[in-house]
């Protein structure tokens, strides 16, 4: 057991500290209970095995190539990126279910005050199982302080766990107002309400950029795929009229088509990526407002556009028509 952890931790060198305070930071504000080195590690053990899975199974088949190599370090590096954005992703939505409830929480803690009890009591008694990963931080961050830190001490423990623009709004307005001696109850009241003013103009804006969205998703999914396969079909008719007409016959200017069918097949499959990679950041910035977070959207993307594509490759030539040369 000590052998394998002292192997993760080696294998985890290979990452520079930069990396390994940021995976850290993420792990603590996605609640993984996991040290960088130990993440980083399994991580790239786990990317190591499935290339060598790969190259194992094109080694049996007879032999390497530039292709198997490709998809081997396409592989290793893909299953990095999920690794390391995974934390990303689990702490941003840590951070809307504590968003969702932390109105309820704050009005409940303010209600704790005016019947007399503490800070740190209040906190401890609206620490409800309804709330989930709130009351858990809040549980955790009381823990931690063994009843000896002050009340900033246990906000500020709960910004360190939990990646919220509003929980940090949150904490800074009641720290400043409890060292300005501001009433305790009201500025839990009052944060409350700006929680939910935020909430309400961010769901808003959604609402109002999601037009953006249906057309991004409609020229993704629909247009492109559409002329990709005309594309396709256009070279595919040139090639069969040049096997029916005798190269002799055929005037200076008109030369044969050098490129392939399936070479054109596999540039649309790395156009519709590219572009489904793209789009998807892009609509993460204008909904999300974040480009990490529109790699959420990167698969349902290509998969509707590679859909489309393999789907209308069937029913272009149906629509466009076919040429038959007597």
């Amino acid at each position: 057991m000590r052998i394998g952890k002292r192997f993760i931790i080696n294998a985890s060198r290979i990452y520079p500290r930069t990396l390994k305070k940021r995976i850290k930071k993420l792990l603590s504000y996605a609640g993984i209970k996991k040290t960088a080195e130990s993440y980083l590690g399994t991580s790239f053990i786990l990317s190591s095995l499935f290339m060598l899975l790969i190259l194992s199974y094109y080694l049996l088949r007879g032999g390497l190539g530039l292709i198997p190599l490709l998809l081997s370090l396409s592989v290793f590096f893909a299953t990095q990126g999920i690794f390391i954005i995974y934390p990303y992703f689990k702490s941003e939505r840590r951070a809307r279910k504590v968003e969702k409830v932390l109105p309820d929480f704050l009005n409940l803690m303010a209600a704790n005050v005016r019947s007399g009890m503490t800070p740190i009591s209040s906190m401890r008694s609206a620490a409800k199982e309804d709330f989930g990963v709130l009351s858990e931080e809040v549980e955790d961050a009381i823990a931690l302080s063994l009843g000896s830190e002050s009340y900033e001490r246990i906000l500020n423990i709960l910004t360190e766990n939990i990646n919220s623009v509003l929980l940090n709004r949150m904490v800074k307005l009641l720290t400043i107002g409890m060292r300005t001696g501001g009433k305790i109850s009201s500025l839990m009241e009052g944060a409350s309400e700006e929680v939910v003013r935020i909430s309400v103009l961010r769901e808003e804006l959604v609402t109002s950029v999601r037009s953006y969205m249906l057309f991004i998703t409609l020229v993704i999914a629909g247009g492109l795929p559409f002329l990709l396969n005309v594309s396709t079909y256009f070279v595919q008719t040139v090639q069969g009229l040049q096997t029916l007409i005798d190269p002799s016959e055929l005037v200076q200017s008109v030369s044969t088509s050098e490129i392939s069918v399936e070479f054109l097949t596999i540039l649309s499959y790395v156009i519709l990526t590219a572009t489904s990679f793209f789009a998807s950041l892009l609509v993460g910035s204008v909904i999300d407002n974040s480009m990490i977070q529109g790699l959420k959207y990167f698969i349902p993307f290509l998969i509707l556009s590679l859909a489309l594509f393999v789907i209308g490759g069937n029913f272009i030539p149906n629509i466009v028509g076919t040429i038959n040369i007597q």
